[in-house]
């Protein structure tokens, strides 16, 4: 537990209960006592909080980079948010071809986007909404860390990971989502130690926030919520008396499986995807270094493995007889380790994760009532500087992929709006960022920017929010146009245009004529007519 407030005078009440409990730690309860308010400014001017704020300032620079962030799915994510204000405006030319389904797990991403959307273009919107979820994300961590006594000397470890495996994909529901499953965990643990209507009310709000947000982070920190409560209350009869706060949110998310369950069965069949584990080396890979985003690079596999040795090099010992902290790192641990690689038309399902781990990993060691040592010291300013170099070398990446992707903006600039496209990523190499599928979804931008169509498009797909009104319709009749980014044919008529990277594959377009319209780099945009 930290210090009161300066204006606390006592501590709270239901601090008192979970002492007389004996769910507070001794040591923990002698050491909460008023704060004067000069003591309180030396805390926030202390030097151990330097390296979290500066993580955090560079962390700003990251998603503010001027241009299109280095995220493979953001496109994607860009288009749906472009594509609900126009149909809310009532000016989309795709009115008859698409329907917004409002019984997605992703929805309260769209939905924090979406006003923003009509101030600001959707890209700068998905920008604010995701400085807000950096934000939370590292302070609440920094709250349950606090709650569970873990070492302050390791609150870098809550603002390094948001830039890992789940950013590089672009992720974006689930980047949005995982603030809101710390705050279940949060409250859980608050409203497990001591009980109360507005702590259960809490953590029923925010359940049901996280769980339309990511179904998957709901079910994570939903079970770990379940699991505090069950350590805390002891007796079965006590868990049932209290858990009546994971009651709507675990409802809900069974009448969401339903709606969501039966378009996901339509869209694999049509897709031919199934459930796949992955090969095991990418787990490990996973817990190690899924915290970065070049997740393959000897540096980061370092960098990891001193992050996993700071709290011991720091002198701190892993929490005895305290299961609060084992019990999220076990749930985190079932997922790491058992979960599948792909879900039907969801991938990277266990990779995205590893933004939880160093968090969880920070919670399970015991900061101790003592006053900082020149050990706790140093894996303070080690911590930073690991997380520093780290996200210094993201930066330099996302400045790098800023300036590359230039090229594509020469060709979108030609592009008329409001036209139907086909994008065409024969070649996905790039100079500037670390992953490999960084342009498969680049083309969306025309989607994004300029109100056209792109296929193929996330619309086709069951969770999102805006979708295909007639998704058997072609090319998605075509299963391997939607697993190759390409059809085996061209549509006569359909699209207008083409977004080539690479060369062009000519006899692709057979039965057509086209025109090279603009060129640039590796980007070609042609326009096609039927003959």
């Amino acid at each position: 537990m930290r210090s009161l407030h300066p204006w606390q005078t006592t501590p709270e009440p239901w601090l008192a209960h979970a002492a007389q409990r004996r769910l507070v730690p001794a040591e923990s309860w002698h050491r909460l006592r008023p704060v004067s308010g000069a003591a309180q400014r030396r805390a926030i001017l202390n030097l151990q909080a330097l390296p979290p704020l500066a993580l955090f300032v560079l962390g700003l620079a990251i998603i503010w980079t001027p241009g299109p962030p280095a995220m493979v799915d953001i496109p994607q994510h860009t288009a749906q948010v472009a594509m609900l204000r126009d149909l809310v405006l009532g000016r989309s030319a795709w009115a008859s071809d698409l329907r917004v389904d409002l019984a997605t797990p992703y929805f309260l991403g769209y939905a924090l986007a979406l006003p923003l959307a009509f101030l600001m273009s959707p890209l700068a919107a998905i920008k604010v909404v995701l400085t807000a979820a950096y934000a939370a994300f590292g302070l609440i961590g920094r709250a349950v860390g606090h709650a569970l006594d873990a070492p302050a000397a390791l609150d870098s470890y809550y603002f390094i990971p948001f830039f890992g495996i789940a950013w590089s994909y672009g992720f974006y529901p689930f980047l949005v989502a995982a603030p809101l499953g710390l705050g279940v965990i949060w409250t859980s643990l608050r409203y497990a130690r001591a009980g109360g209507l507005g702590l259960g009310l809490l953590v029923s709000v925010l359940g049901l926030a996280t769980l339309f947000s990511h179904a998957f982070v709901f079910l994570l920190t939903g079970a770990i919520g379940l699991g505090l409560l069950a350590i805390e209350a002891r007796t079965p009869r006590c868990f049932l008396l209290r858990v009546w706060p994971f009651l709507p949110p675990l409802i809900a998310c069974a009448a969401l499986a339903l709606p969501v369950g039966r378009n996901e069965a339509a869209t694999v069949g049509h897709l031919g995807l199934a459930w796949d584990m992955g090969p095991p080396i990418v787990r490990a890979a996973m817990l190690l270094a899924g915290s970065f985003d070049a997740w393959t690079a000897l540096w980061a596999w370092a960098a990891g493995g001193l992050l996993f040795a700071l709290p011991f090099l720091g002198g701190f010992r892993m929490a005895r007889g305290r299961w609060e902290p084992m019990a999220i790192a076990g749930a985190l641990a079932v997922v790491m380790l058992l979960a599948p690689f792909a879900v039907w038309a969801t991938n990277y399902v266990y990779p995205r994760f590893a933004l939880f781990v160093l968090p969880a990993y920070a919670w399970l060691f015991d900061g101790g009532p003592s006053a900082p040592t020149e050990r706790s010291r140093l894996a303070t300013w080690l911590a930073g500087l690991v997380g520093v170099l780290a996200l210094g070398l993201h930066l330099a990446e996302e400045s790098a992929f800023a300036r590359e992707a230039r090229d594509f903006d020469s060709v979108l600039a030609r592009a008329e709006p409001a036209g139907r496209a086909l994008s065409l990523i024969v070649d996905r190499r790039s100079d500037a960022s670390v992953n490999p599928l960084v342009y498969l979804n680049f083309p969306q931008w025309y989607a994004a920017e300029k109100g056209g169509f792109v296929d193929p498009s996330f619309a086709l797909y069951p969770h999102m929010i805006v979708r295909l009104a007639h998704p058997g319709a072609p090319p998605y009749d075509d299963a391997a146009f939607a697993l190759a980014a390409g059809p085996k044919r061209l549509y006569p008529g359909l699209w207008r245009y083409v977004f080539v990277r690479g060369a062009v594959p000519a006899p692709l377009f057979a039965g057509s004529s086209t025109t090279v319209v603009a060129k640039a780099g590796s980007w070609t945009l042609l326009e096609i007519r039927s003959r």
